[in-house]
């Protein structure tokens, strides 16, 4: 009743409300598993458990055009922070990240509400964007720190 009010009211199939609901309750279980099992381990084995669950849950959940575009956010990301510097990096990331995102929306631009891979997308382009922020302060100011030791 609540699922097909919700895909009435977001004009979506009840399927594809009840699908997304559930890759979101199953998170859940998951972390229990994880709190249970892995997080005590060595960090390899705790990396690939995560990987592993989050990859599962988004095919399930969205579909293969979600790995994908992980996929391809995350090796766009990754060659980012290998050829840019710290001064330039969260410009270059977040032009790289935003465009992404916006292209996938103009792209899946349909007249209602839809579960595509852009919903994951929106929550790892600003992960992304955070994430280089930091790196890119962090190592600004260890610089500034080491230039302030050979100054005195």
């Amino acid at each position: 009743m609540v699922l097909e009010s919700s895909g009435q009211l977001l004009s979506m199939p009840v399927a594809a409300v009840f699908r997304l609901f559930l890759g979101q309750l199953a998170a859940y279980p998951l972390l229990l598993v994880y709190q249970r099992f892995f997080r005590r381990c060595r960090d390899p084995i705790q990396h690939t458990f995560l990987t592993a669950s989050g990859l599962a849950l988004s095919y399930w959940s969205i579909g293969e055009d979600a790995l994908v575009h992980a996929c391809v956010t995350l090796t766009g990301n990754y060659l980012i922070i290998r050829c840019a510097s710290a001064r330039v990096l969260v410009p270059i990331s977040a032009a790289f990240n935003l465009g992404y995102l916006i292209a996938g929306y103009l792209a899946m631009t349909v007249d209602g509400f839809d579960t595509t891979w852009t919903i994951p997308q929106s929550g790892l382009c600003l992960r992304m964007i955070g994430e280089q922020y930091i790196g890119s302060m962090l190592a600004l100011t260890t610089n500034l720190i080491e230039w302030d030791m050979e100054g005195a």
